[in-house]
């Protein structure tokens, strides 16, 4: 070690206080090697300093071990982002496939359902860019989801509906096995609304709330449109394919949802409770 160390080591010691820490050391016949080491002064009853206790301790193989493990996290931090990185760009792949489908379709039935799929992949995309780039293999800012998810809708139907978004979205992660099937109701639910709630053209506002209180979850999506039509049921018995979809998909997540209208909106409500349920990794970078 260089002569600053020393200087500490003999300044602190021999005022009478402990000089511990972890230094490499060098046995007689030149091997380098770690150690944890502590020296204590030994003083009489008169405050004299008599000497000194050393204890050392060989570390070496722990920090062998220790760098071992450090290299396999930073190798398998590496395998992860790329993992995410491939799943990302292939579901890219398929639904640019599926949109070029749907701009050959004459089927206009078909050509919306290929729309909506097409959409739903680039939902689930969307939870695996936000964990390219995150910190943390495992979990995403749900609330930074959620508005991408919303954004990109109203880009899709921007010509025809130019709705008007207000967001209040309470700052949390959440776990990429709870974000994916939350991510998918919201883009369903969004998706009915900018289909359903307005005539074309109509200047309408869509409002999405989203607060977490004690691991309680409560997401909110309200539109002024016309409203739930009168032969509307129960959100948990309707058979369409979005219904069927957000019914499995709050099943997954354990919570509950259901529609109502007051205040001159419809309103949508999305709850359940967050649960730290291991996805890919748990693992975040420091």
């Amino acid at each position: 070690h260089d002569l600053k160390f020393y200087k500490l080591f003999w300044e602190t010691i021999l005022s009478g206080e402990v000089m511990e820490g972890e230094v490499v050391n060098r046995s007689k016949d030149g091997e380098l090697y770690d150690i944890k080491y502590s020296s204590n002064p030994i003083i009489d009853d008169t405050g004299n300093l008599l000497g000194f206790l050393a204890i050392q301790q060989d570390i070496t193989e722990q920090k062998r071990k220790e760098e071992y493990i450090k290299k396999s996290l930073e190798e398998k931090e590496v395998l992860l982002a790329e993992i995410h990185h491939r799943v990302k760009n292939n579901l890219a792949v398929v639904s640019s496939l599926m949109m070029l489908q749907a701009m050959q379709e004459e089927d206009d039935s078909l050509k919306e359902k290929l729309n909506n799929s097409v959409n739903r992949i680039k939902t689930i995309g969307n939870v695996h860019e936000l964990l390219y780039k995150s910190e943390s293999f495992s979990r995403i800012r749900f609330d930074e989801n959620i508005k991408n998810i919303v954004d990109d809708i109203a880009a899709t139907y921007r010509k025809v509906l130019p709705l008007e978004k207000i967001f209040n979205v309470q700052q949390f992660d959440l776990n990429i096995n709870q974000a994916i099937p939350a991510s998918l109701i919201t883009n369903e639910v969004v998706t009915n609304v900018f289909k359903h709630a307005f005539k074309k053209n109509e200047r309408g506002k869509l409002w999405v709330t989203l607060s977490e209180t004690n691991g309680a979850v409560v997401l909110q999506i309200a539109d002024n449109g016309k409203g739930l039509p009168a032969d509307f049921k129960s959100a948990t018995t309707d058979n369409t394919l979005g219904h069927q979809l957000i019914n499995t998909l709050t099943q997954q997540l354990g919570g509950s949802y259901d529609y109502d209208h007051y205040d001159g909106r419809t309103h949508f409500k999305l709850t359940f409770n967050k649960k730290d349920i291991k996805g890919t990794g748990s693992h975040s970078i420091q």
